[in-house]
């Protein structure tokens, strides 16, 4: 009885959901990005009565630095719209390949404001042909066979790092092994082209292929 007078003399409300389902150009955590402005976009778990009325986002080089007033690449404020798909980026120049981190929270029809969303992130690509640094790896002479081959190179670790991330590319399809276990699901991956005027490449996150000491990379 006591909290219910209480409520209704307070105007109690219930906690506005935050965000979820967190993308970039339609993708979750997309690795490899070639895009200097994307598009960011956000929704509400099914069923949440919200109309949202305005929000804002934080994006910055390092978690720890989400924090309105210490976003270090953009701190849109907060900005009356009811927009939650294809928000444009509106903040400084990004670094090619740099892992970039951002959240959002929204406000409702009542002009109460959500907890921010879990943070997510995405990786940059490269902006110009002059940034890609890897060099191409062959065989020393063409194979006899037709049949696909392997080419292997190793490194050595002290200590898995947090997050790592591979940009990789070749003439025709290719997978990519790392300490032997394929990295991702994709096939049939890069997409043929015309070499001589474009190759395209693809990125992803591979912390979790990787062990500390020796470590073989693998291209089939």
């Amino acid at each position: 009885m006591v909290i219910g007078v209480l409520c209704s003399l307070m105007g109690c409300q219930a906690p506005v959901q935050p965000p979820i389902d967190l993308r970039v150009n339609e993708l979750v955590a997309p690795v490899g990005l070639d895009a200097p402005q994307p598009r960011l976009g956000w929704r509400w778990e099914e069923g949440t009565p919200l109309r949202q009325t305005a929000y804002q986002l934080l994006v910055a080089s390092e978690p720890d630095l989400l924090v309105p007033g210490k976003a270090d690449y953009w701190d849109s404020g907060q900005v009356p719209s009811a927009q939650s798909q294809q928000i444009e980026y509106g903040g400084l120049a990004l670094p090619p390949a740099k892992k970039v981190y951002w959240q959002v929270r929204s406000w409702d029809q009542a002009g109460q404001a959500s907890a921010w969303s879990a943070p997510a992130s995405w990786t940059t690509g490269f902006w110009t042909e002059s940034q890609w640094q890897g060099h191409w790896i062959s065989v020393a002479s063409p194979p006899d066979s037709t049949a696909a081959f392997r080419l292997r190179r190793s490194l050595w670790l002290d200590e898995v790092p947090a997050s790592a991330q591979v940009f990789f590319t070749g003439l025709g399809y290719g997978e990519l092994f790392i300490n032997g276990r394929k990295v991702g699901d994709r096939v049939m991956d890069p997409v043929f082209s015309d070499y001589e005027e474009t190759v395209y490449y693809h990125g992803a996150e591979v912390a979790e292929w990787l062990q500390p000491g020796e470590n073989v990379l693998g291209v089939l």
